[in-house]
């Protein structure tokens, strides 16, 4: 069955199992479902917190989730797809709602606990949940945060309870550092941006959504030409390995930043253009003046007792640890500088007023900045993996003489999805398949495509909720149900 009809299919399983083991809901009580598409980092991802663009295209993989009130302060989370670390057991939180260490059953806990907040101080009204979703997991394609988007829809929808975009996607976001439980001092700009990718993708052709984390802000839509295609390849390597690296860009950002407005100040600018995001830093002035300046590393107890403490939304790091100063702020404006100018590439396609060889040429301006932010990951950060490393290097054989201008890791790197830009020719499917049946020999493991935008990877508050009663027949299957 196709991906867009993974409501249907939920809708269909729960209709088939209604009062067994499909979660406990009871019958005559309406269920309401929504779901929500995977994303894909094109370009950008790790700069958010520096207040950098950010390029982010919407899959046409899914999770669904289906929600119903539930007798009580009992709530119950029940999957028969998204395994690790749950497996198949259902999950009940009782009367005390007590934090669970459930992966994503505690994301959607403290997501209806935002949405519905204690009565008596302690009791919280009970819920029933079930999931289903085709995202891999730890592939870097926002499969919690689209799990969560859903079902904030879902259950908002049922509580009647309208809530603007923002106000959800900030429910997804703390909801996943309660999950992770996390500090509140780690939210990350860009997982308030993954989730209004979730929640905002359009029902249309293909568009690459363009944000600006100052602090997260949706700028518009920028349509893939017919004729282009980006592929998300998961190599199957689980990215939790980056979160080390991750820590480090916040800490080591943070004090480029401070670095660069002191200089500013002792130049005798009170004002510095910065306003507060590293990203606001010029390019030219970074590298012809302000790069020289910076330490290659630096502890973080010498640059508190120096510069003052970092931000609280930061934190304080480790403070016998060494930071690698001037490599994050290459990276970080080399990131945002990439994502500008990607961006810019897809705007002159998209307006088709050039000439076919005019049109390759921005295609391969397109695909080297796809090719600088991999070899950022790769030698700046040790992002990338070798699987990765492989992805990209056969593409890059095959190179813009079959269609292929360029590939990167994406996300937080460490292993999880290759991006691929590509002509939608049949040359350029024939490398696509002969690159997955290489990685397979050489890897031993499967590669997963999926492509990006479209009807199928509209977002959840851009397809109304479906609702129906267990018990009652069943009615027309929507249109379209995705």
């Amino acid at each position: 069955m196709p991906r867009q009809d993974l409501v249907q299919q939920l809708i269909d399983h729960l209709r088939a199992s209604s009062g067994g083991p499909a979660g406990g809901f009871a019958a005559g009580r309406p269920l309401h479902v929504c779901s929500a598409p995977g994303r894909l980092d094109v370009l950008g991802g790790l700069g958010a917190d520096a207040g950098g663009t950010l390029a982010q295209l919407p899959l046409r993989r899914r999770a669904a989730v289906a929600v119903q009130r539930r007798e009580g302060a009992e709530s119950l989370f029940v999957s028969d797809q998204v395994r690790p670390p749950v497996g198949e057991a259902e999950i009940v939180a009782g009367p005390e709602m007590p934090t669970m260490d459930a992966g994503w059953a505690a994301g959607l806990l403290a997501a209806w606990r935002a949405l519905c907040p204690p009565t008596d101080g302690h009791h919280v009204p009970g819920v029933s949940a079930t999931v289903r979703s085709d995202i891999p997991i730890n592939a870097g394609q926002a499969s919690s945060t689209a799990l969560l988007a859903a079902f904030v829809a879902a259950a908002a929808d049922m509580l009647q309870r309208p809530l603007e975009p923002a106000a959800m996607a900030n429910i997804v976001q703390a909801s996943e550092l309660a999950a992770a439980r996390c500090p509140p001092s780690t939210v990350r700009a860009g997982w308030t941006i993954d989730a209004l990718t979730c929640l905002l993708a359009e029902r249309a052709a293909p568009s690459l959504l363009r944000y600006n984390a100052q602090p997260h802000g949706l700028v518009g839509a920028v349509p893939l030409p017919p004729e282009v295609q980006i592929l998300a390849l998961n190599t199957g390597v689980r990215n939790a390995a980056a979160a080390p690296t991750l820590e480090e860009l916040r800490v080591a950002g943070a004090m480029g930043q401070r670095l660069i407005e002191t200089i500013y100040r002792d130049l005798g600018q009170p004002h510095t253009p910065l306003h507060g995001y590293l990203a606001n830093t010029s390019p030219l002035l970074y590298r012809q003046y302000f790069r020289a300046l910076l330490p290659k590393r630096m502890r973080a107890s010498d640059f508190v007792r120096t510069f003052g403490a970092l931000p609280d939304a930061v934190g304080p790091g480790d403070p016998a640890a060494f930071y690698r100063v001037r490599t994050v702020v290459d990276h970080l404006i080399a990131e945002h500088e990439h994502a500008e100018q990607f961006l810019q590439a897809m705007e002159e396609l998209a307006a088709g007023e050039s000439d076919p060889g005019e049109r390759r040429r921005t295609l391969g301006r397109a695909g080297r900045l796809l090719l600088a932010s991999h070899h950022s990951y790769r030698l700046r950060l040790d992002l990338s993996c070798r699987e990765a490393d492989w992805l990209v290097d056969k593409l890059m054989q095959a190179g813009p003489e079959k269609g292929i201008f360029g590939a990167r890791i994406t996300a937080c790197g460490g292993g999880g999805t290759v991006l691929a830009l590509l002509d939608r020719t049949a040359e350029a499917a024939d490398v696509i398949l002969e690159t997955l049946r290489g990685y397979n020999a050489v890897t031993g493991l499967t590669l997963g495509i999926t492509e990006g935008g479209g009807d199928a990877a509209a977002g959840a508050l851009r397809t109304p909720p479906r609702v129906f009663t267990p018990g009652e027949a069943a009615g027309p299957a929507a249109e379209f149900s995705p």
